[in-house]
Order: structure tokens, then sequence, then C-alpha cells
């Protein structure tokens, strides 16, 4: 018998979901959002901790100190000279005169007493011309123009220069009232040029006279005709100078301990090794040099350009973008405890139940940051202000004092960690750091190149 029955197919019913496009578009989302996350995040570069010795080059502008004595011209009249420029001179001779009606002055030019040029004259205006040649920039304008003042005075000093004979056959008659001679008082050295901060001491000087340098004018040169009041000469009676220099704070730390600085007169290439003292003067610091030679080579200057050149102990160099500060809560190191499951180091803090007013106690592990020898520097995550420690002999310490210190963010094992650093010296974007700082950095380790993107603790990668 034929088997009348019939098979039906079951369709089954397609769900609306399907599980594997959801898993898809789960990690889409989250690839998506991380891509944005890595493009909106600061990126946390790294420097590696490197040792090195740091050159400090730094120019600085000096004020030069000097014994020296200014004459004025009493009245208005003729200069005549009767001694070189920049040359030492005895007590009692003959220094210059001024006439003021000029007779005297044409009788000393007129002279039948000739003027010879000597071997010294000549090899005076041979060195002058030999230190422009040397040199020599056709395009140096400026030092051009200085070079033919130069030999301008100098040829006024050589012709300028009369000798004891005329002043003898002048003075042998009966001079005018209006002529007057002047001879020096004591023995020293005399320089015919003179600026407005002659004679200016230690005493004298403010935060202002400093700003005189940048647009300071040239000495007085010596000249024929002078009015009253003017500057005739200056007579410096100790062959001791000073020269004064502003220190910013990064100097003024690196000269700390030196006894001795290397410098450098930029303005002729002279090459000392200074004593020194530091000084202050308003709200400023400034380095004091004291020299017993070389006086006469500046005559004709009151500031001089110098480079201090030291060089500071090995250090670690690192960048100043690396640099930040924390806070840290401070706790006497009497109060620190060995305990936990693991005996680690930390601290015991009492807790009292405000209703029963109970006291229960917990150990609580710190990391130490640094250690003064007084007090132990801990994370102020680890505690809040007002929390009770106890030490081991019962006695009890309120959390609430505070300390900075400075430091850079140690990224070696993944995730920032803050480590004190000391500070030797800086130069431009880099400083140097001591070397076996305690609780601070290794020679090769991994630090965040710029704090400000570090977070304490945070994940690095």
């Amino acid at each position: 018998m034929a088997d009348n029955r019939k098979v039906q197919k079951l369709n089954k019913r397609k769900s609306g979901i399907n599980i594997g496009t959801i898993i898809f578009v789960f990690l889409l989302v989250a690839v998506v959002a991380g891509v944005i996350y890595r493009l909106s995040k600061s990126q946390l570069k790294m420097y590696e901790v490197t040792t090195t010795g740091m050159a400090q080059d730094n120019v600085v502008t000096g004020l030069i100190l000097r014994q020296e004595k200014v004459f004025d011209a009493a009245y208005s009249g003729y200069l005549s000279y009767f001694t070189k420029d920049s040359v030492r001179v005895s007590k009692g001779m003959l220094v210059y005169s001024l006439d003021e009606t000029k007779e005297i002055y044409e009788r000393l030019v007129d002279s039948d007493v000739s003027k010879e040029i000597t071997e010294e004259d000549r090899q005076y205006l041979r060195d002058i011309i030999s230190a422009y040649r040397t040199g020599y920039d056709l395009g140096d304008y400026k030092r051009l123009t200085s070079f033919s003042g130069d030999v301008s005075d100098a040829v006024l000093e050589v012709y300028g220069n009369y000798s004891s004979d005329r002043i003898s056959w002048i003075m042998s008659g009966d001079p005018p009232k209006t002529f007057h001679a002047y001879y020096a008082d004591s023995a020293g050295l005399l320089s015919f040029n003179a600026d407005i901060l002659s004679g200016i001491t230690l005493e004298q000087v403010t935060d202002e006279t400093f700003d005189l340098a940048k647009n300071y004018k040239n000495y007085t040169k010596r000249k024929a005709l002078a009015a009253a009041g003017d500057h005739v000469m200056k007579f410096i009676t100790d062959d001791t100078w000073q020269i004064l220099c502003p220190l910013n704070s990064s100097q003024l730390k690196a000269v700390a301990g030196l006894k001795t600085v290397p410098v450098t007169i930029t303005n002729d290439g002279l090459k000392l090794d200074l004593a020194f003292e530091t000084v202050k003067i308003g709200n400023k610091d400034y380095a004091l040099f004291t020299l017993d030679d070389y006086i006469q080579n500046y005559l004709d200057l009151r500031f001089l350009s110098l480079k201090l050149n030291w060089q500071v102990s090995e250090g670690y160099k690192i960048p100043l973008s690396a640099i930040t500060e924390k806070t840290f809560y401070i706790i006497p190191k009497s109060y620190q405890i060995r305990g936990g499951n693991k005996n680690a180091l930390g601290f015991i803090r009492e807790k009292i139940d405000p209703k029963t007013q109970n006291a229960t106690f917990e150990f609580v592990e710190s990391t130490i940051y640094y250690d003064d020898n007084m007090y132990l520097y801990i994370d102020a995550a680890d505690f809040k202000a007002g929390d009770v420690v106890i030490s081991e002999s019962g006695e009890h310490f309120t959390i609430g004092l505070t300390e900075k210190l400075e430091g850079v963010y140690n990224i070696n094992k993944g995730y920032a960690v803050f480590r004190r650093i000391e500070r030797i010296t800086q130069n431009g974007d880099y400083c140097i750091v001591q070397i076996g700082t305690s609780y601070g950095i290794s020679l090769y380790d991994h630090i965040a190149l710029d704090a400000k993107n570090a977070v304490d603790s945070g994940i690095i990668y």
C-alpha cells in the first residue's frame, strides 16, 4: 500500500541579529575609539639619560672701576699738553696748560723750538696702523671711521706734546694771569680722555648704571679748546682696578664654591684666571673681579665685554623640559616601621571611630621619595592632611607639613614615577644634574622628555 503521507519542509526563521556582525562592529568601534584616543592624546616622548660635562660660556658686560681723580677745566680756554696720553708721570711734572686768551697758546704753537718726530713717535703710529691692518675688513665701515679718528688723535698727540724747552722758554718771561699751568700733585697714571662715569665708585653703582652700556658714548678725547667744567684729564693713583659684572641665577649658582673664574676679555682676547667675590647691589647679584695688571690697556674704556668660562663637574645631562616639581608630605624618620604581610617599610595610621571614639590601626606601605636625615618625603596620595601616624614608642604625628622636590618622571617600567634631581648648572635647553643622588635617576634611564605630558603613576605603554 502506498504511503500517502507528505513530507513538509520546515523553513527556519532567520534571526534579525547576527552574532558575528555584533562582534565585528564592537571590534571596529574599539579600534576607531583607540585611534581617536591616540591621536587626541599628547604623545609622551622619551629621553635617555646620558653623562657629560657642560662647559659654561657666558658673555657679560663688565663695568670698570678705578681709583681715579677727574680734573675739570676751571676756565674756558685753549689746552696745551706736555706729555703723551696714557703714561706714568712723577710728582711735580708739568701735565697741561690752559690759556684763556690764546696768547700763550699761539706762542707755543709758533715757537722756534722745533718739534722733532722721534723713533718712539714713529713706532707709536706704526702700532696703531698695524693693529688696524690685522683685523682689516673692507665692509666694516664703523671700524674704518674709528681707525681714522684714532690716527687723527695720535698725530695730534705726537705734535701736540710740547717739549720742556718750549714751556721753559714761555715761563722764563712773565706769563699773564690768564695762563694756567697744571702739575701732577702725585705720581700716577695719566689719561687725557674722560667720560661721564669717570671717578665712579662701587658704592655709587646702581642697577641702572649698566643700562648706559647699551648706547654708551666714547670718552671725551683730548681737545684743543675746552669750556669751563669740561673734563680735561683723569689721574689714576693705584694699579689695582676692578670689573663689576651682573650675574643671572644660573651663573650665580655655577660660580658658587669657585675661588677663581677663567675670563676672556673679548675686546682684545686677553685670557685671565681671576679671583672674585659676589656682591649684591639693589636686588641683583654681581661678580666683582679684582686685577693688579693691565690697567693701562683699558684707560679709554668704561665697559668691557667678558666671556666667563668654566667647566662643571661631570653629571647627567637632561633637558629642562623634563624637569618638574612635586609636593610631598613630610613625616619624621622615627615614625617609619616595618610591617604588613611583606614586612615592608611604612607607617601605622591611627583611625578614630567618630561614634565610639575607639581607635583602630592600619599599616600603610609608602614609597619614600627623599630622605633629608630628619624627614621622609611621602607621596601625598598615600595620606591626607589630618591623618595621624604613630611611632613604635607611641608618639603621635599629625600629617600636614609639605615640601616640594624638583625632579623628572622615570618611565622605565611603562608608567611614570617621580625621581628627585639636584641641579649643578644649566646652559640653553639642558642642565647637568648630580650623579648618585639618593632616590634619583641613573645612567641610561628613560625619562619623560616633557614633564607636562606625564601623569604621575600613569600608564605610558
